[in-house]
């Protein structure tokens, strides 16, 4: 739109002050009308009264335009010809604004509609920093199925049919690492240990029989380890299943479960602007984690396993549970306090006098407790950590029946030790848990650094790739102990029971959602009773049941849609008799969780200058834009290639400030 103004008989001499410089102009019929609705549109302070002087003028154009969108090939802008009257923009922060920039009032190329020639990469030109840090990732699980046929050894009974049977998985290798070159396919191998109960055809002198057996497996996981890192291996078993074949043979089919944690050293490059170049830089702020340090120390376990007063002496373990639970940890500089317990629950024989008969009979009994431990480890360092996972290893530990005499005590126990202990000497055989429980600990922290995720330069055409980077921040952890309680039936067709002579449980489900300042925790609990019924004459029998848990976790910093995860171990089971055909089960639950946050964001990657050839156009000076839904100070500043700082002063804003629609803007180019 172009105003070619007139001169009207009643134009007067004015006199006008522009960045220090005083300027005469003839009232030549010029309606300023349009400028004043323009810059009224911005904010207009009060004038300032000038002292009058006379500079003649000559050629003054002003290019002025309001739009809500520039585009590079039509822009309309006010162009006058003549001479005309102009008014002062007045000070925006005790500043000048167009004294500021003397170009306003000259005619402003700005940058011009080009098609692109050539691209002019910067690889060389680039300056980087570095963020090294170690990245864990889960890997897998891998699950196995390994299926066997286990002979009864000669010395033990036929079988009639299995009462229960357990497993223990280790594997060769808990650590697989790499040097500098990666590894191509990584081979787990490792035993299963297999206790099997059964009940034998005919009646002898031991109700029940138990097998130890073991039963190799190996797998190639066709799993390539980078160069530079390590691999945690762990073993699970996630299923059993039996049959018996006759008399003399049973088959075993086990799930086993691998899980696989990949730790990797990494090296973020983070683009930080251009040699020799002005280059306007949107950074963001970034969190990961960092695994600091992980390391696995193993603590000698050698304990009397007291039975209550009144028990009965063993002759013969059958089976037995262990469960190893953390109580409390502490890291601090250079040291982690680890403090736990092991649970376990026992199934013995012992030899007792029959009511009816009188004679000593082989009779199956129960025994629970739990003993207690507390582990140091030394670390490299910890400053700065932001919490520990603990783990626990106990495939390594058994429980025995010592005699009286043999001891227990450790190498480590001065003679005071040894002298106070050989006074408690227990008289009658005893259980001991002897071996080596396995601990491990992984440090870790949220490392905090701002990434350049947008720029552009104001002189010159600038265009560059971007890479999408994911990251996961520690929103924190904590921990819940968990009480329930169920009310369990005898299945029908099972006779009255007597008493309880085992109980166990796992935890097969474990799942946790991420609420405001909580995290959710529920899963299921396999149980496990081996009971005696009241008729003599009956066998002992096995039940099952699956019983429900769920808890909350306080985490302070826990929001809805975070990714929360939870792992959960049974603390302690018991279970007492209501009835000869009800019971009621209590268990003791420890559950830890964490929660995270992920972001994305898209870093900087081939910049390079593109070569173009200009097409003459041009385009004005100042500008007044009225912004859109989605603006921002850094989108407005890109588009006009102008700087945020400059979009704040002239506009009377702050760096925070947040552009609502229909918000006027004067870009000064």
């Amino acid at each position: 739109m172009c105003i070619l103004p007139g001169k009207s008989p009643y134009s007067k001499p004015r006199k006008l002050a522009i960045g220090g410089r005083t300027m005469r102009y003839e009232e030549d019929g010029f309606d300023p009308t349009p400028y004043d609705r323009i810059l009224g549109g911005i904010h207009t302070p009060a004038r300032e009264e000038e002292t009058e002087t006379v500079q003649e003028l000559k050629d003054f154009e002003n290019e002025v335009q309001e739009t809500s969108e520039i585009d590079s090939k039509e822009c309309d802008y006010i162009e006058v010809q003549e001479d005309y009257e102009v008014e002062r923009i007045s000070q925006i922060d005790d500043k000048e604004v167009i004294a500021e920039d003397t170009a306003l009032i000259q005619e402003v190329p700005a940058p011009v509609s080009v098609t692109a020639e050539k691209l002019v990469y910067l690889d060389g030109e680039m300056l980087v920093s570095s963020l090294d840090y170690t990245e864990v990732t889960g890997r897998g699980p891998v699950r196995i199925t390994v299926e066997e046929d286990i002979l009864v050894p000669d010395i033990k009974p036929d079988m009639e049919k299995i009462l229960s049977m357990e497993a223990v998985a280790r594997v060769a290798e808990r650590e697989v690492k790499t040097g500098l070159s990666p590894k191509p396919d990584m081979v787990i191998t490792g035993d299963i240990a297999l206790k099997t109960i059964y009940i034998p055809e005919k009646e002898g002198k031991d109700p029940i029989i138990t097998i130890q057996s073991r039963v190799p497996f190996k797998t190639e996981t066709g799993m390539e380890i980078p160069p530079l890192s390590s691999v945690g291996i762990g073993a699970g078993i996630e299923k059993i299943e039996y049959s018996v074949i006759n008399e003399r043979k049973f088959r075993a089919k086990i799930t086993l479960l691998l899980t696989l944690r990949e730790y990797t050293k990494k090296s973020l490059d983070l683009f930080e602007g251009i040699k020799d170049e002005k280059v306007e830089l949107l950074k963001e702020k970034i969190t990961l984690i960092d695994n600091i340090q992980k390391k696995r120390d193993s603590v000698s376990i050698n304990e009397r396993l007291v039975l209550k007063e009144g028990m009965p002496e063993p002759e013969q373990i059958l089976k037995y549970d262990l469960r190893t639970v953390e109580n409390s940890k502490q890291v601090t500089g250079d040291k982690a306090v680890i403090s736990g317990s092991i649970y376990y629950n026992i199934l013995y024989l012992s030899r007792v006098e029959d009511e009816e008969t009188g004679e000593r009979i082989s009779t199956p009994f129960m025994h629970q407790g739990k003993t207690d431990f507390t582990q140091f480890i030394t670390l490299s360092s910890a400053n700065g950590q932001f919490g520990a996972k603990v783990t626990f290893d106990d495939s390594d530990l058994t429980i025995k029946i010592r005699q009286p005499g043999a001891g227990t005590a450790s190498e480590d126990d001065d003679y005071e030790e040894d002298f106070e202990r050989d006074e408690r000497e227990p008289k009658t055989p005893y259980f001991a848990m002897e071996g080596n429980l396995e601990v491990a600990i992984e440090v870790f922290r949220n490392v905090e650094s701002e990434v350049a995720t947008d720029m552009y330069c104001i002189d010159k055409e600038l265009t560059f790739e971007t890479e999408d980077f994911v990251s996961d921040a520690v929103e924190g952890t904590g921990s819940v102990e968990i009480q329930a309680r169920e009310i369990v039936n005898v299945p029908d067709g099972t006779g009255d029971v007597d008493r309880v002579i085992f109980v166990s449980g796992k935890v097969r489900d474990c799942d946790s959602v991420s609420e405001y300042g909580k995290e959710n925790v529920s899963g299921m609990i396999e149980a496990e009773m081996i009971v005696l019924p009241e008729d003599k004459k009956e066998k002992p029998v096995k039940l099952n049941f699956s019983l429900p848990f769920r808890g909350n976790i306080d985490i302070a910093g826990a929001r809805s849609g975070m990714e929360s995860f939870a792992y959960a171990v049974i603390r302690d089971i018991r279970c007492e008799k209501i009835s000869g055909r009800q019971f009621e089960l209590l268990l003791g639950i420890s559950a830890r969780g964490i929660v995270k946050s992920t972001s994305e964001k898209r870093l900087i990657r081939k910049p390079a200058f593109a070569v173009r050839e200009e097409s003459g156009e041009k385009k004005p000076g100042m500008i007044l834009y009225v912004t859109k839904d989605g603006d921002s100070l850094w989108n407005v500043a890109k588009k006009f290639r102008t700087t945020v700082e400059k979009v704040v002063r002239v506009n009377g804003l702050d760096e925070e400030h947040t552009l609502e629609s229909g918000r006027k803007l004067l870009i000064v180019k």
